[in-house]
């Protein structure tokens, strides 16, 4: 039996057009929220227990220099944050604030607790699993600047098999700068734990989901958060794979911590709206092999007829 019980902190970043002034974003949020928001220019927070509206020169709707803005999450964690948080961009959806092409939705989840071979594990789960992730988002993203596909930016051989050092050397930034870095510009960026490991007193190790396109819709936003903080806990405490070469659907969705792999696995009705989510995503964003394998695992998920504890 598998529940959604984490209480590992996360932090969420909703990227939003500019249809509306930051103000009309404070009061949104201070009038649904139990938490205070600020407002400001761009920068970044650490450890904040408020809400940081800022502005953002990536997603309005013309693109880089045409401004939107972003609505940063306080540190959040546990069940009763994420559905509040994706309460809020439910709140700022039905109030007229709108998402264009250029935004994203970005997860923060804490990895303090990882060693730099954890984390290199973790990103080789993800390259295993990534051609599949990418079916699960609007083709645009592939093709966006802002969230490139790992796979794409290093030379791999995806047969080989890596010591998870070894890959986490691959992978960690050279660049630690926070403006106008491209390698920060990945779906699974590690720049905020790598600066960590560099400067002791930095309080932000996280690893950062960018692959998602803008929303403010409450069962996207709520699902993109437990699907990725699961996925962390999950690579926690997983050995090296053998390769990084990629996986088919089914193979995929057990290194996510969401198929059955050798042994059949209850989930709780949050985990199974998880699992759920994810397939019709694959099957409403891709065409051919993906979205025939996604609709016939879809067919093959029975709804639970048991209410467990956390239902959420």
């Amino acid at each position: 039996y598998k529940q959604f019980d984490s209480e590992r902190p996360f932090g969420v970043e909703l990227e939003v057009s500019n249809t509306v002034p930051k103000d009309f974003l404070w009061e949104v949020v201070s009038d649904y929220s139990h938490r205070t928001a600020l407002v400001s220019e761009w920068s970044q927070t650490h450890n904040n227990r408020y809400w940081h509206i800022k502005t953002d020169s990536t997603c309005g709707p013309m693109g880089k220099d045409d401004f939107g803005y972003e609505i940063a999450s306080y540190k959040a964690s546990g069940v009763g944050d994420m559905l509040h948080i994706a309460g809020i961009a439910g709140k700022l959806g039905a109030n007229g604030v709108q998402v264009n092409d250029n935004c994203g939705l970005h997860v923060h989840a804490d990895i303090s607790d990882f060693t730099p071979s954890q984390v290199g594990v973790a990103l080789a789960c993800w390259c295993k699993c990534e051609n599949f992730l990418f079916s699960c988002v609007p083709q645009r993203r592939y093709f966006s600047s802002y969230c490139n596909p790992l796979r794409r930016t290093r030379s791999l051989d995806h047969q080989r098999h890596y010591r998870a050092k070894e890959f986490w050397d691959l992978f960690c930034p050279l660049n630690l700068s926070v403006f106008e870095n491209p390698e920060r510009r990945v779906c699974l960026n590690v720049m905020n734990y790598a600066t960590g490991l560099v400067r002791k007193k930095w309080t932000r190790k996280t690893l950062e989901l960018r692959l998602p396109e803008g929303t403010l819709a409450p069962r996207q936003v709520r699902n993109w958060i437990r699907f990725f903080v699961h996925f962390v806990d999950t690579c926690k405490g997983k050995p090296m794979p053998e390769n990084i070469a990629s996986l088919d659907l089914a193979g995929s969705m057990n290194f996510l911590g969401l198929g059955h792999g050798d042994e059949f696995n209850i989930y709780s009705l949050g985990l199974h709206e998880t699992r759920k989510w994810l397939l019709e995503r694959c099957v409403d964003y891709s065409g051919g092999q993906w979205g025939d394998d996604a609709r016939r695992m879809l067919d093959s998920i029975s709804k639970p007829d048991f209410r467990p504890a956390e239902t959420i």
